[in-house]
């Protein structure tokens, strides 16, 4: 396998962006972070602990209770 994406959402009072513009969000992706998906997944599948060819964030939008909406936007219809 050349690479896998692998993500975990998470979300509590500290991860809650205020401000809510893609400019705004800390891409940073700290070690913490990478240690803590690899704990996820090196239990279920210890074959994937290889080497990070990558990392990024992902911005996206989910209700307070942290459920995803897949809609039409009513006045846009390009999201």
């Amino acid at each position: 396998i050349e690479g896998i994406k692998i993500a975990i959402h998470t979300m509590n009072e500290n991860d809650k962006i205020t401000a809510g513009h893609p400019k705004d969000l800390d891409r940073e992706i700290t070690e913490n972070e990478i240690n803590n998906i690899r704990n996820a997944f090196r239990y279920r599948i210890p074959s994937l602990d290889g080497k990070l060819l990558n990392s990024s964030t992902c911005m996206y939008t989910a209700t307070k209770d942290e459920h995803f909406i897949i809609d039409w936007h009513p006045n846009d219809s390009q999201v």
